[in-house]
């Protein structure tokens, strides 16, 4: 069940997507990122169990702020979360070396919780294939379609492994 719970989640996040690329954010989707994670939170926590490595659950923790930190903290929230106009693209910090940075500290969060507690490999890996599959379609299909400046941004930038140009900015 909770691995249906935080498969969901996923099913919300490209919701929202869809609600933002039609060009008319429905009211209500505003709150499907924040339940989507929420989701996704509650399902991996359920499924957690045991330590059994200590170090692998310190480099979850490390994953997880890196993650709140590529979604949250490196451009204003309200532009690629809440209900707005067309945003503007991001193009500094993490996003500088590639376009989904998220990525790797998502998989390398559910990769340690996974050796580092009980937490089925199942789970780690239909989630992380989950969100590589919304980073697609968002890249693809929503992205240049809702974010100003997208198109140049995606020749510029790599996809997910970063660059030497990105390293150096």
């Amino acid at each position: 069940m909770e691995l249906i719970l935080g498969a969901a989640a996923f099913v919300l996040f490209f919701v929202k997507e869809l609600s933002d690329f039609y060009g008319k954010p429905v009211k209500a989707a505003v709150i499907l990122y924040p339940l989507g994670i929420l989701m996704l939170a509650a399902a991996t926590v359920l499924q957690l169990g045991a330590v059994r490595r200590t170090g692998f659950c310190i480099a979850a923790a490390a994953f997880l702020t890196l993650q709140l930190y590529a979604l949250f903290g490196s451009f204003p929230n309200k532009d690629a979360y809440a209900e707005s106009e067309k945003q503007t693209v991001c193009d500094s910090g993490l996003y500088a070396l590639c376009r989904h940075p998220g990525f790797w500290a998502f998989a390398g969060l559910y990769a340690c919780l996974f050796l580092g507690t009980r937490l089925p490999a199942l789970t780690a890996v239909l989630y992380t294939g989950l969100d590589l599959a919304l980073i697609i379609a968002e890249d693809i299909i929503f992205f240049p379609k809702t974010i100003d400046g997208y198109e140049d941004y995606r020749d510029r930038v790599p996809f997910l492994i970063p660059g030497l140009k990105g390293i150096k900015k």
